[in-house]
C-alpha cells in the first residue's frame, strides 16, 4: 500500500511516536511476562484468599526498583517498564505537539495542548493510591 506522497512530516512524526512507543511497550511487557514465566512458572498459584491479603502490601511502582529489578534480570521489572512506557507514551505525543504547534506558530492549538499536558500530569501525581 502506497503513502500518499504529500503527508504533513509533524503528523507523521507523532503517528511514529505512539506507534513506536506501543510496539516497544508491547515487546518489553511480553519479554517479562516470557521471563517472570520462566523464573515462577512452576510455581503453584497461592489460594485467592492469600491474594486477598496480600493486596494492601502492594506499593505504588518507583522507577529505582524498576532499575534495580532489571539488572537483576526480574521478569516483573520489565513488565512494570513495559507499563511506564505505555504511560508515558501519550505524555511523549503531546509534548511533541506542543513543540510542532510552536514551529508553526499556532499559539492556540500550542495553549491548548499545554493544558492537555497539565491535566495528563495532574491526574498521574493526584491520582488516588
Amino acid at each position: 500500500m502506497d503513502r500518499e506522497p504529500n503527508l504533513d512530516p509533524i503528523k507523521l512524526m507523532l503517528a511514529k511516536v505512539l506507534q513506536y512507543g506501543l510496539m516497544t511497550s508491547l515487546f518489553l511487557v511480553s519479554m517479562g511476562g516470557f521471563q517472570f514465566l520462566e523464573q515462577h512458572g512452576s510455581q503453584t498459584v497461592p489460594a485467592y484468599a492469600t491474594l486477598i491479603k496480600q493486596i494492601p502490601q502492594i506499593n505504588p511502582i518507583k522507577l529505582s526498583a524498576i532499575s534495580d529489578g532489571l539488572r537483576q534480570g526480574d521478569g516483573i521489572a520489565y513488565i512494570e517498564l513495559g507499563l511506564f512506557l505505555l504511560v508515558a507514551t501519550p505524555i511523549l505525543r503531546v509534548s511533541a505537539s506542543i513543540c510542532a504547534f510552536a514551529i508553526r506558530k499556532e499559539a492556540t492549538y500550542s495553549f491548548l495542548a499545554s493544558t492537555v499536558l497539565v491535566i495528563l500530569f495532574a491526574s498521574l501525581i493526584f491520582a488516588p493510591q
